[in-house]
């Protein structure tokens, strides 16, 4: 019983030591099916490190299953999209285009327009909530996004 014992670490701790990676994801949509397609071969934060396009981000999973992900196509379509959510390409608000903070973080040309705007104004950001001093933009729309945004 004591040898039964003295392995147990050897199989919890890792467990533990996944779910505690998987908690560290962002909360999205779609980080559920992540967990599940992701974490039965590596640690699901392993794309953390990463900011990828859609079209990489594809790539990656087109990979994947050459190595025998297994998921179905409506998963794997979730995966690249929270993927391109949250590790998507990086986004500067203090030197990024109008156009390309609307693409990037998924706002309107009139709320990507008053982030330039307010900039130019009162200079740069240095923090999220900077942001919600934005006239005309709806912050809540940036949680989702935060991940993307650097200054």
């Amino acid at each position: 019983m004591k040898a039964l014992f003295a392995l147990l670490p050897l199989f919890v701790l890792p467990a533990l030591a996944q779910n505690a990676a998987i908690e560290n994801l962002p909360e999205a949509k779609g980080k559920p099916v992540v967990e599940k397609v992701c974490s039965v071969c590596h640690e699901a934060t392993a794309v953390a490190k990463y900011r990828k396009s859609k079209a990489d981000w594809q790539a990656v999973i087109d990979d994947m299953v050459t190595r025998g992900a297994d998921a179905s196509d409506e998963e794997f379509d979730t995966v690249v999209t929270y993927l391109v959510k949250c590790f998507g390409p990086s986004v500067n608000v203090n030197t990024a285009a109008a156009a390309d903070m609307g693409k990037q973080l998924e706002l309107s040309d009139k709320e990507a327009d008053a982030i330039v705007q307010y900039r130019q104004s009162n200079g740069a950001f240095k923090e999220l909530a900077d942001l919600k001093k934005v006239p005309g933009l709806d912050y809540g729309k940036l949680e989702p996004v935060r991940y993307r945004i650097t200054f």
